[in-house]
């Protein structure tokens, strides 16, 4: 049984900081509710996502434009990630991304992933404790990405910082400073980019 109105606000500060209560009392209680910021559904239960996900005449994956570029967020190449996309545009994208994932390139890959799992482990040595998500898992994924993607490694940690701030891009603005900033970092990478993409189209390379 689902709800018309929206009566749950997933960015009042108490939900963001501990959403999964909520989580739990939508799936018990609303499976099928619009929710707040944007009057959107939202599906819980996973057989319905799922099928939403499998199911792209019927949901469609365009409506994530309004979450990847709010009005606040004047960068239109977000809206054409791949997540963004329905077939026949999605396949088309998608088709050409996973050459850059065969099993081949994956395995090539190896050493470095290693290498960079190591090394982050290693500044841990002495210490009594550590906050995996932030201290290991994001910087070690920003570590592989830069690597897949041709970045060189004295990027990785701006790599590591634009994930981080790209959390905070949707329909509700940041406060002014973190929009400033999210602002900054995102020209930042679009224009090391562009430059990654120009040296490649002049010298390809396996990345």
């Amino acid at each position: 049984m689902g709800c018309a109105a929206a009566v749950i606000d997933l960015h009042e500060p108490q939900t963001r900081a501990n959403p999964y209560p909520v989580y739990a009392w939508l799936r018990e209680h609303r499976p099928v509710c619009r929710v707040q910021p944007g009057g959107l559904w939202a599906l819980s239960r996973h057989r319905d996502v799922k099928r939403a996900l499998r199911d792209h005449r019927a949901f469609s994956s365009v409506g994530y434009q309004l979450l990847f570029s709010p009005d606040w967020f004047p960068d239109p190449s977000r809206a054409g990630m791949l997540i963004a996309k329905d077939p026949p545009e999605h396949t088309r994208l998608r088709a050409f991304v996973s050459k850059a994932f065969t099993p081949g390139v994956v395995d090539g890959l190896e050493p470095a992933m290693e290498r960079a799992a190591r090394e982050l482990v290693r500044g841990f040595t002495g210490r009594s404790g550590i906050e995996l998500l932030e201290e290991f898992s994001f910087p070690y994924v920003s570590r592989v990405i830069g690597r897949i993607i041709g970045f060189e490694p004295n990027i990785h940690p701006m790599v590591r910082r634009w994930v981080g701030l790209s959390k905070l891009i949707g329909p509700v603005p940041p406060s002014p400073q973190e929009c400033e900033e999210i602002l900054r970092f995102n020209n930042a990478m679009l224009g090391y980019s562009r430059e990654v993409i120009a040296e490649r189209r002049a010298r390809p390379q396996s990345d």
